[in-house]
């Protein structure tokens, strides 16, 4: 029976500074996401900017010519920011 108690001192003491290591890179990996959340919303934004403008500029084209000049242009600058 001692063996048991010996035991049940061991996790209890094991117990705590492990919950705390727990605890504190849990809140490194969910500052690590919000991170990640951030950039990606950032990103996300500036896609929908560069569509909103492009499209702006496909109504207003003049010429079929003109709409492919503004369509390779979003085309381009779209590669650029994914690859970036």
């Amino acid at each position: 029976m001692t063996e048991h108690f010996k035991i049940a001192d061991e996790f209890q003491n094991f117990g705590p500074a492990n919950f705390d290591n727990y605890f504190r890179s849990f809140g490194e990996l969910n500052k690590g996401f919000q991170g990640i959340a951030a950039e990606w919303t950032d990103y996300s934004k500036k896609v929908f900017e560069n569509s909103t403008k492009a499209y702006e500029k496909m109504v207003g084209a003049k010429s079929v010519e003109d709409a492919i000049e503004v369509q390779t242009k979003y085309a381009k600058k779209a590669y650029d920011a994914h690859i970036a």
